[in-house]
């Protein structure tokens, strides 16, 4: 059900782009796509403040779903010194492994979303949330900071980190 509405809501051929920008890497045409997607299906009525993290997390779970054949999808759990957001675990242990972490602020915060995503790419390397992929011999892995505000979004990316 999610799936198609992926594909319906967000033509199947961008959705499909998307996807395969995020797994290979290229972060500025994910960035790209994805904003389009939040802007075009995200309602900020359907983002109240105090669960709008849940909500985007939510959303990205959804529309990785289209990676299940080649990836293991995981969210919320233990790696190194913590809790990751969601993983992208390839079943080639030469594809591309990735780690996302989500940051929102809110209207009132004094804060910005280069600030917040800055924070999400330190949180993954500082935590060591890669552990589990180079545990499985993955040895390229990509970190993806992602910082939402209301339908606003920013990512930004890291590779080569410990």
């Amino acid at each position: 059900m999610i799936l198609d509405w992926f594909k319906n809501t967000l033509h199947e051929h961008k959705y499909r782009l998307a996807l395969r920008s995020l797994t290979q890497g290229d972060v500025e045409t994910f960035s790209q796509l994805f904003q389009e997607f939040m802007m075009s299906s995200v309602s900020v009525f359907d983002v109240p403040a105090e669960d709008s993290e849940k909500i985007y997390h939510a959303f990205i779970l959804g529309m990785l779903i289209g990676l299940k054949d080649h990836y293991d999808i995981k969210s919320n759990r233990e790696s190194g010194l913590g809790r990751y957001d969601v993983m992208v675990i390839p079943k080639n242990p030469l594809d591309l492994g990735i780690v996302m972490e989500f940051k929102k602020i809110g209207r009132f915060e004094k804060t910005t979303l280069e600030i917040a995503v800055a924070s999400a790419l330190q949180q993954i390397e500082q935590r060591g949330y890669a552990e589990k992929l180079r545990e499985r011999g993955i040895k390229r892995v990509l970190a993806l900071g992602f910082a939402f505000e209301g339908k606003n979004v920013l990512i930004r990316s890291k590779t080569n980190f410990s």
